[in-house]
């Protein structure tokens, strides 16, 4: 079974990696765009 806190840090963890890979291939796709522009 799952305390908690322990979920609660799962949720965290898996909502910051989300996020940088959000921006992470917001970016990329940006830098793409522009050299093929």
């Amino acid at each position: 079974m799952i305390s908690d806190t322990e979920l609660n840090s799962i949720v965290i963890c898996s909502g910051l990696i989300m996020m940088t890979l959000i921006v992470a291939y917001s970016t990329i796709s940006a830098t793409f765009e522009k050299k093929h522009k």
